[in-house]
């Protein structure tokens, strides 16, 4: 929303013409319930704190989203975003105790820039020893998209340029931190519930990958051009459809079984061995796929025949 600049306003345009070019831009924000609100109210406290420690956190494997802490899921997030985390608590206190912060110190004005960035350091996941790139397992351009933000804020600038550079010669904030495995554990022991629902996850999600690795699997199998093996169209469509009925869903009628260990009893897939199933039994899958069709097709045939002649009686 844009508003005129208010003429009772320090500063005041200096000539009418910038009078009528100056506004205020008003940004609105909708929060759903009270509990983000709050939340966001407390991410947002002292402006770029949280971005400033953002690296350390990511390092760890966690992640600050809109309504919690969370716990980021490697398997998944090196492939996609969407779903990749857990959440942990959405309590201030609790995370910043989680942190390693200073509850007391957070809720009290910083007087100066310098006293934030110290409080920032004090966080037991800060240290200014070389560590990983941040966002190596994220997609390249969120990374690329939040380092051009970042440069562009006078307080990240100070920080990445003046603060940090000054603490490494001093030696100061020099210290080991928890590893990401040794992050993930305490939040189980802390969270029980998060271990269970971090394993379901990640096992879904491994799961979801066989299960698309299996599907491909079967189509790579069975060659492209039947036609120049001498066999009917449509036999490779057939083949395929059959394939994952016989290995997703155990289907048996097709007279074809699934020999034992393409599916483990955990449910998972031993893909080499789908890969040679596949292709030892495609052209046997294909042909008793082409007969059921056909037979359906006659059958549909009959039934309609059948009924035009009630009709013409």
């Amino acid at each position: 929303m844009l508003y005129p600049w208010p003429t009772d306003f320090e500063p005041t345009p200096s000539t009418p013409e910038d009078e009528q070019k100056r506004f205020i831009q008003l940004d609105l924000l909708t929060l759903p319930t009270p509990t983000t609100f709050h939340f966001l109210a407390f991410t947002h406290a002292h402006s770029g704190l949280f971005t400033l420690l953002g690296p350390s956190i990511r390092q760890t494997g966690l992640i600050l989203t809109p309504s919690s802490l969370s716990l980021r899921i490697p398997s998944i997030e090196a492939h996609r975003r969407r779903g990749s985390t857990i959440p942990l608590t959405s309590t201030p206190d609790t995370i910043l105790e989680f942190l390693g912060l200073d509850r007391e110190a957070y809720w009290t004005r910083f007087e100066t820039v310098e006293g934030m960035f110290e409080y920032v350091a004090s966080s037991r996941l800060f240290t200014t020893r070389p560590r990983e790139e941040v966002g190596e397992e994220e997609e390249e351009g969120k990374v690329k998209h939040r380092n051009r933000r970042n440069s562009r804020r006078p307080l990240f600038v100070k920080w990445k340029e003046g603060f940090l550079p000054r603490a490494r010669e001093e030696g100061k904030y020099d210290r080991a931190v928890p590893s990401r495995e040794a992050i993930r554990e305490e939040a189980f022991a802390l969270w029980p519930l998060a271990r269970g629902q971090y394993e379901a996850k990640a096992k879904a999600f491994e799961e979801e990958r066989q299960l698309e690795e299996v599907g491909k699997r079967i189509k790579e199998g069975v060659p492209v051009d039947v036609e120049a093996l001498g066999l009917p169209l449509g036999t490779r469509g057939a083949a395929v459809r059959g394939l994952k009925r016989i290995v997703v869903e155990r289907d048996e009628t097709y007279g074809v079984i699934l020999p034992e260990g393409v599916r483990r009893a955990d449910g998972r897939w031993d893909v080499e061995a789908v890969t040679a199933f596949v292709e030892k039994r495609w052209e046997e899958v294909g042909r008793v796929g082409l007969e059921r069709g056909f037979g359906r097709m006659v059958e549909k045939r009959e039934a309609k025949r059948a009924k035009e002649g009630e009709k013409g009686v």
